[in-house]
């Protein structure tokens, strides 16, 4: 979705505190596992899409991340909107 609104792949990351999932479908540049690694990806860009559905957990990770030095950029929600109205523009549905 993200590469929808014209970020680039190596401009994506995702970040999980489980360290279990290093080696799985992520590549190695893509997955962040450590606290510290974050940081300093923020200090580079620190803008973040959240896709958590729980919002319990999703104010949690919010929170988290914003401690960290991130920006909120959007959430998920938001991304899907976004693409739905530039869809409907070029179909010249709206």
């Amino acid at each position: 979705m993200l590469q929808n609104l014209g970020m680039a792949l190596s401009e994506i990351h995702f970040f999980d505190q489980d360290t279990s999932k290093s080696g799985g479908s992520f590549t190695s540049e893509s997955l962040i596992l450590e606290e510290e690694v974050l940081i300093q990806k923020f200090k580079e860009a620190p803008e973040f899409c959240l896709g958590v559905a729980n919002p319990v957990a999703r104010e949690k990770l919010y929170t988290y991340l914003i401690s960290l030095g991130g920006s909120i950029m959007a959430s998920i929600a938001w991304v899907l909107k976004l693409m739905i109205l530039k869809f409907c523009h070029s179909m010249q549905c709206l």
